[in-house]
Parts: C-alpha cells; structure tokens; sequence
C-alpha cells in the first residue's frame, strides 16, 4: 500500500513535470526540433548546417530539455532564415509555421514571386494540390483543398526544403477558390514547376488548409493519388465538359486581366499542342 508520503511525493512529482511542460523555453526548444525533424534534419546532422558561431555539444540537440538550456535568439534567427519561417512559429505565436506568397484574386503576385527568384532556376521547386478526394472536382464538389510549394535548397552534398503556403482556408464551394487553384496550374506550368497531387485523409487535410503547424508533416501523410494534379486544368486529361471550359476559360481571362498575356499563350499553345499528341 502506498503512503500517504509516497502519494505526496508523485503529486508534486507530476506537478513539476506538468510545470516544466509549460515552460516557454522548452515549448520554444520542443517547437525548434519538430522543426528541424520534420524538414528532415536529424539531430546529429544539425551541427554540421550551422555556422560554427552556433555549434553547441551534439547532446543539446538530442532533447527539449537538452536544448532549452543552450538555446539562443542566434539559433531561433538562424532556423527562422534557412527555412525562410513565419518568425511568430518559433516564438509560440503563431500557429502556423510557414508565410503565404498570397495570389489570391492577384495572380500577378505569384507570377512577380518566380520572377524575382532568377531566371532558369524553377526546377528548384514543387508545387503540391492537396484534397480529400480521389476523384477528380467538379461544380458539384464539396469540401477543402490546400495548394502549397515546396522549394528545394543545396547545401554542399545535402538537399534541404522551404515550404510556402499558396492557399488559405480553400474551398471547392467557393468560385473565387477554384478560379484561383486554375490560376497557380496555370502559372506553375508556364514556369515549368513540377506538380504533385496528394491524397489526405480529411484530418490531416483540414489542418493543412488552414496553414496549421508544419507543411512537411501533413504531405508526409499523402496517401497517393491515381490523377496528375492538374487533372482538371488540361483538356487532354479531363476533357471538354462545359463546367471545366468555363473555369478554363474564366482563368484564361483574369489571367490578361492581371496582365499575364504570355502565360496565357504558353498555356492556349500547349492545350493544342497536347491536343495533337
């Protein structure tokens, strides 16, 4: 039977526990290695991408509580600036970790976005469309999708990753949300970014849409989707329905409305193109 010592003993035991978790440090340390694991640095690996200003013994990478101890505004900054942060994440003040390159009803935004990342260089990213369905949209289509780009950075020998938000809080039963997922195919092709479609379960994808947490740790949910990610924008895959046209079409016009007129000649020469093949 447990005294009445040994019970007052484990209460304040858990109470210290249940403090320590609450402490803004170790979130803040907790939140820097969830981080770091879910862009794919392992904590051995760690050390060897900072500048050596900011190398601290292996050990303080292995655990919050390590860190929490040896962590400084120099470590929070450099992470912050590798993987280009909302800097509110980090700080607990944010509940997403990624910014938005916002093209929402501004298709030129993103278009300005690729251009000054420098000419020849668009291999350097992938586009990801991400929904609940295995089947392709149409008007009837219900439900959230979420629209992010990953960007792929060379350090020495590795390969690391930025992610970015394209979309926020996306809907299939909203018009403007539909008309601005065409927009992003429509751009990424004519810069020739490379795209994915993913496959959520609609827990994993809720979050996601809502730019919660960390991009990586969602789309390393993806279950695998059977259709191309741009299924519906190209004629060759999806064919001619009226619904798919109008949206079609619809793009095509805000698009030189935006004053996008090459991109919309690199896409018209390419449905015919696709067309002949």
């Amino acid at each position: 039977m447990i005294s009445i010592k040994e019970s007052v003993d484990m209460l304040a035991s858990s109470w210290r526990w249940w403090r320590g978790q609450r402490n803004p440090v170790l979130m803040q340390a907790k939140r820097v290695l969830n981080t770091l694991e879910a862009h794919g640095v392992a904590c051995t690996e760690i050390n060897a991408l900072l500048p050596q200003s900011l190398q601290i013994p292996s050990i303080s990478w292995s655990t919050a509580e390590h860190l929490s101890g040896a962590l400084t505004q120099g470590h929070i900054d450099w992470v912050n600036h590798f993987f280009d942060l909302d800097t509110g994440w980090l700080a607990g003040r944010s509940q997403s970790a990624h910014r938005t390159i916002d093209s929402y009803k501004a298709p030129e935004k993103l278009h300005e976005w690729f251009e000054s990342q420098g000419k020849h260089q668009y291999d350097r990213f992938r586009l990801y469309f991400a929904t609940s369905s295995p089947t392709p949209f149409d008007q009837h289509t219900r439900g959230v999708f979420s629209v992010v780009l990953e960007e792929f950075l060379n350090v020495g020998d590795e390969t690391h990753s930025r992610y970015y938000l394209l979309s926020d809080g996306a809907g299939f039963d909203h018009p403007p949300c539909v008309l601005h997922l065409m927009q992003v195919m429509a751009i990424a092709h004519h810069y020739k970014v490379i795209v994915r479609r993913c496959l959520l379960a609609e827990k994993d994808l809720h979050p996601l849409a809502s730019g919660e947490g960390l991009i990586p740790h969602w789309l390393f949910k993806n279950r695998g989707s059977t259709l191309n990610a741009d299924h519906e924008f190209w004629p060759h895959f999806s064919g001619k329905p009226a619904w798919l046209e109008e949206q079609r079409a619809v793009c095509d016009a805000s698009l030189m409305a935006a004053g996008l007129n090459h991109v919309v000649e690199t896409i018209r020469c390419d449905r015919a193109r696709f067309a002949r093949a």
